[in-house]
């Protein structure tokens, strides 16, 4: 089974008797063309060995992108006699809730929202990436911490813990990520800075973050519902307080954030197949 974000993937290969996670890359078959190549890491797991395929992936939008990724699947594992594969979306969601309908979203390198009926997606905001969308994502942040460094927006002390780890030029910060094969990856970097920075700075670029994010991503789906929200990823996990504020706010309930949602999946597959 395989858990792709734009950042990491992760791997579990289990059966009834042995269990082994492994990490490698993100993968995105559509968005980022430089990462689109699925290989299969180094394991203690035989590829032929393997049987069934859950793939879980950002940027599987669509029959094409499925078969793109189902056809490098099957190259790496030949003997695999099922091979499913999903968007990153519907592994968060049943991940964590399979149990119950609520709105689920992943907050990490990038950001996507749906309503889940406990079993399938019902509806969702379109992902437009990171050009176009990524609100509350790691992108939206760093990208925001850089704007707020070189505007003039930063407190005194945690600018100089910036220079301190990154410099203060222009271009040499621009270049690394207009180069970069991952541009939404390398500034998704700057979104951990603000986990020791001051509090009032950090508050008021994550609520502005989190405002824009529910508005235009959870807003839409919620309505009139009392749906909880759920969340998967590192944002999510790692900035829960301000993001429970900001919701509480709303008036909307958070039931569950998990990190990185692989070890309920595989509980979820053990139990269904």
């Amino acid at each position: 089974m395989i858990d792709s974000g734009a950042s990491k993937s992760d791997w579990v290969f289990f059966d009834d008797q042995r269990s082994y996670h492994e990490t490698s890359i993100g993968i995105n078959p559509v968005s980022n063309d430089n990462t689109n190549q699925i290989a299969h890491p180094n394991s203690e797991i035989d590829a032929a060995e393997v049987e069934r395929i859950h793939y879980y992936g950002a940027g599987v939008l669509g029959d094409l992108a499925k078969a793109k990724v189902s056809n490098q699947l099957k190259s790496i594992y030949p003997n695999a006699t099922e091979v499913n594969v999903n968007s990153d979306l519907l592994g968060a969601a049943r991940a964590c809730s399979s149990d119950h309908i609520s709105i689920v979203s992943i907050l990490g390198t990038g950001s996507n929202t749906c309503l889940f009926d406990g079993y399938e997606i019902k509806s969702s905001v379109p992902s437009l990436g990171f050009i176009f969308g990524d609100e509350g994502s790691g992108f939206s942040i760093g990208r925001e911490v850089i704007k707020s460094f070189f505007f003039g927006d930063m407190p005194e002390s945690d600018r100089e813990n910036f220079i301190a780890q990154h410099g203060n030029e222009v271009a040499p910060i621009l270049s690394k990520i207009y180069s970069a094969k991952k541009p939404n990856y390398e500034v998704a970097q700057y979104a951990a800075f603000l986990k020791d920075t001051e509090p009032e700075y950090k508050h008021y670029i994550l609520e502005r973050i989190f405002n824009s994010f529910l508005e235009n991503k959870v807003k839409p789906l919620k309505k009139n519902s009392d749906f909880p929200l759920n969340f998967v990823g590192s944002i999510a996990f790692h900035f829960q307080d301000i993001l429970k504020k900001v919701c509480h706010v709303y008036g909307y309930e958070v039931n569950r954030i998990l990190e990185r949602p692989i070890e309920k999946l595989k509980e979820y597959h053990q139990l269904n197949g």
